[in-house]
């Protein structure tokens, strides 16, 4: 790892230290609410989820043994921006190694020195995965549906699951925008269906209409034409572009465009 990297992580570490905890980021925020849409949606029945999993998972996980060490560890957060790595022992998922159980070993260790703003690398390579990691790692079967994954998700407070099949090999990971990108899709196909999803439908048709009446439109445009979150537009607009009905021009400076498909 570069020094400019343990840099980084230095004082990422010393300001969660220094920091009281955290309150619930947008991303967070935006799970709880989509869990509590979805659970009273499915109770009124409004919608039924169908969307599983192996729908949504990611199939490209990044992996560690437990033999392996911290600063690996370490590595391979920072290098694919995760928050928790699965370990894997004879292709067996045999635990987890996250954000929080190396913050805590790190603390205990004294690996980071705040007066002197140093970080022990030689202790992190002598730190095996196997110490610091979670042994009773909670799973999703693949067959289960995106709403399991959600609830599982709210109750335990995780960014992700790992996925696995009926005999129990990971297959693969699902996070929360993972659940958002699916449950998004459940509302789209059904607010064509439903009495109850027109506001939904009327956003959508009116999206539609913008573009191709304005030509080519950014999203933050349609957004405040909307009153609807930009999040929300280029998820639609996403699941719009699927169905062949518009296109998406991103460029290196600006927000992305729409525009009716050619």
């Amino acid at each position: 790892m570069h020094g400019n990297m343990f840099e980084k992580l230095k004082k990422g570490f010393q300001e969660r230290f220094k920091k009281p905890p955290k309150k619930p980021s947008p991303k967070e925020k935006k799970i709880k609410e989509i869990h509590h849409t979805v659970t009273n949606a499915v109770k009124d029945g409004i919608i039924k989820i169908h969307t599983k999993v192996s729908d949504v998972m990611s199939k490209q996980v990044k992996t560690i043994s437990p033999d392996d060490n911290l600063r690996n560890a370490l590595d391979i957060l920072s290098e694919y921006m995760i928050t928790g790595i699965p370990v894997i022992k004879e292709g067996k998922l045999v635990g987890i190694v996250s954000e929080a159980d190396i913050i805590k070993v790190m603390d205990i260790r004294k690996i980071i020195d705040s007066e002197k703003d140093e970080i022990n690398v030689s202790e992190l390579e002598k730190i095996k995965i196997s110490e610091i990691m979670s042994k009773d790692v909670i799973t999703i079967n693949k067959k289960e549906l995106i709403s399991d994954a959600s609830e599982l998700m709210y109750r335990h407070h995780f960014n992700r699951l790992p996925v696995v099949s009926d005999k129990g090999r990971l297959i693969g990971i699902v996070t929360k925008e993972d659940i958002i990108r699916g449950i998004t899709k459940e509302f789209f196909d059904k607010s064509m269906k439903s009495d109850k999803m027109k506001v939904i439908q009327t956003d959508i048709d009116k999206l539609i209409e913008i573009v191709e009446n304005k030509g080519p439109i950014t999203i933050l445009d349609l957004s405040k034409e909307l009153e609807v979150e930009p999040e929300q537009i280029e998820e639609w607009a996403k699941i719009l572009e699927e169905r062949g009905m518009i296109e998406i021009e991103y460029h290196p400076i600006g927000p992305p465009k729409l525009r009716k498909k050619k």
